[in-house]
């Protein structure tokens, strides 16, 4: 969304096809996308990733390129999209667990059954205040194989309400999910800010969980947190120096209120780092001025600007190994899990307090969820 551009991806391909008149338009959509009847319509071929954490990106471009190579060899084929107003938290749509992995497996099966080109179940962006917010069904199918493609569309949709009770989450508040990862001995325990969802549009500045480890006592702990105050003002003061700071917790109230940390700042960067790693392998990415800060015994790792922890080198780039943590958290939902699932032991996602919340009956909405 933008000001005054509820459908920001229509409104694109709106203009593109007042540019190009009727040339072949494919595209690819995020597993997370709200896609519109608007946004189909103006897609001979649309598709998405059929991956969470996002590993598939390559492989899905590559595969419209084969489709639209199809349609300009005059293959007929087009795009339909069916809505259900199923608003599903980001961490039931892992696709490598059920009920993902099994509506999408059974989708397949049944596209191919049918001579279908393709079929996409598209978990949505439940945070998003839009009525086209929710799960939906893209299939690409030749002309001539309309029918057979409504009767996919049909049982899919049917099989997704079949199952829509599996997406119920419930997940232990900060306090709970803090005693169970110091009692944990696979290690290093990762604690899911699920709450404070980078990657979904939160601040990054949650502290949670960084006060119930602190409240805990405990140590060998390491917390990021975006707050450009802080590390500007600990860089200023220089490697070595001692600090005194409220952290986090001020882009609103919704995140949990500032804390008060003492401790020594440790190193000092400028945030740079280039990904090795699975998401947007080559590309270098700053979290600004970022600066690691010791604290009772714990590394707190703050940067200027927020980035989501899709890639392991943010800790790496600032000299904190991972692996020799007790307890790392990070802010997202399941794609960290493509930087550190490798090395992560115990895993606790967490309903922490914020906009990207776990219950997504928490969240204020202005608009209803419609069925197309």
């Amino acid at each position: 969304m933008a000001d005054g551009v509820p459908d920001v991806e229509a409104a694109v391909l709106t203009a593109i096809r007042g540019a190009t008149g009727s040339v072949p338009v494919g595209g690819v959509l995020d597993l997370h996308a709200n896609p519109s009847p608007e946004l189909v319509r103006d897609c001979d071929v649309l598709v998405s990733y059929d991956t969470f954490p996002h590993i598939d990106m390559r492989e899905r471009g590559s595969e419209v390129a084969g489709l639209l190579g199809r349609r300009l060899n005059g293959s007929a084929l087009r795009t339909m999209v069916r809505k259900l107003p199923l608003l599903v938290c980001p961490l039931a749509q892992a696709t490598d667990s059920n009920p993902m992995r099994q509506l999408q497996r059974a989708a397949t099966a049944r596209a191919r059954g049918a001579g279908l080109a393709r079929i996409s179940i598209v978990g949505g962006f439940a945070y998003s205040d839009v009525e086209r917010a929710g799960m939906s069904v893209l299939i690409v199918h030749d002309a001539n194989r309309l029918n057979a493609a409504m009767s996919v569309m049909d049982a899919t949709v049917a099989d997704i309400w079949a199952h829509s009770g599996d997406f119920a989450l419930a997940r232990d508040d900060p306090a709970t999910a803090v005693a169970r990862a110091l009692a944990s001995r696979r290690r290093p325990v990762f604690l899911v800010d699920v709450a404070d969802n980078v990657g979904g549009g939160s601040p990054g500045d949650g502290t949670s969980l960084l006060r119930e480890l602190l409240t805990a006592g405990a140590t060998n702990c390491v917390v990021m947190i975006a707050d450009r105050e802080v590390a500007l003002e600990a860089a200023l003061l220089g490697v070595g120096a001692e600090i005194d700071v409220l952290l986090g917790g001020k882009t609103d109230a919704s995140h949990g209120a500032p804390i008060r940390i003492r401790g020594r700042v440790q190193r000092i960067t400028d945030g740079h780092y280039r990904v090795n790693g699975y998401y947007m392998t080559g590309r270098t990415f700053s979290m600004g001025t970022t600066v690691v800060v010791s604290v009772a015994g714990n590394s707190v790792v703050i940067t200027e600007i927020a980035v989501p922890p899709f890639h392991s080198e943010q800790l790496s780039s600032v000299g904190v190994d991972v692996s020799r943590a007790a307890v790392v958290v990070v802010k997202g939902a399941i794609a960290w899990r493509g930087a550190f699932g490798d090395v992560a032991g115990d895993i606790f996602e967490v309903a922490t307090p914020g906009i990207c919340p776990v219950d997504i009956s928490l969240l204020p909405r202005r608009a209803v969820p419609m069925t197309f």
